[in-house]
């Protein structure tokens, strides 16, 4: 049995089902690539000198990281079509951290290795983070966003 089309043609569910996979799989291709540009970019903003010597640690944490955190909202969110990624606001607050705990530790005579302290403090800060958007989902307080401003939440 075949389904005829608004432009006459006939089309069959497994063409329907062909077509949906394809449009899936170009959906996901284009979200990686934007993945990797934002990891990319990111790793380079955040490990900015003096950092530079460790760019691929952070190049690595940022891809773990993200597709952590993709594969957590693919298979719990609520929303069938919800993908996750980096955020550029996000990035940018995080490289302001990491300047400032390098200034701090410049100013008291940097140690020889400085990446254990900036991961450590970034693995804090982002669990710090998660713990929150946690409690406020789980006291449904999702409705209090609309009293922050639209330029605090877009990064405008």
């Amino acid at each position: 049995m075949s389904v005829t089309g608004a432009a006459g043609a006939d089309k069959s569910p497994a063409t329907g089902r062909v077509a949906a996979l394809s449009r899936d799989v170009f959906a996901g291709l284009v979200t990686s690539m934007m993945s990797v540009a934002y990891g990319l970019s990111f790793a380079a903003l955040i490990f900015a000198p003096p950092l530079t010597p460790w760019i691929a640690y952070g190049i690595a944490a940022t891809f773990v990281t993200t597709t952590i955190s993709a594969a957590i909202v693919a298979v719990r969110s609520s929303l069938p079509f919800a993908i996750a990624g980096p955020d550029g606001a996000t990035a940018a607050v995080t490289a302001s951290l990491v300047a400032a705990l390098i200034e701090r530790l410049m100013s008291e005579g940097a140690p020889d290795d400085l990446l254990a302290p900036v991961m450590i403090v970034l693995a804090v800060v982002t669990a710090l983070t998660g713990l929150l958007l946690c409690g406020l989902g789980l006291a449904r307080a999702g409705a209090a966003i609309r009293f922050v401003p639209y330029p605090v939440i877009g990064g405008v």
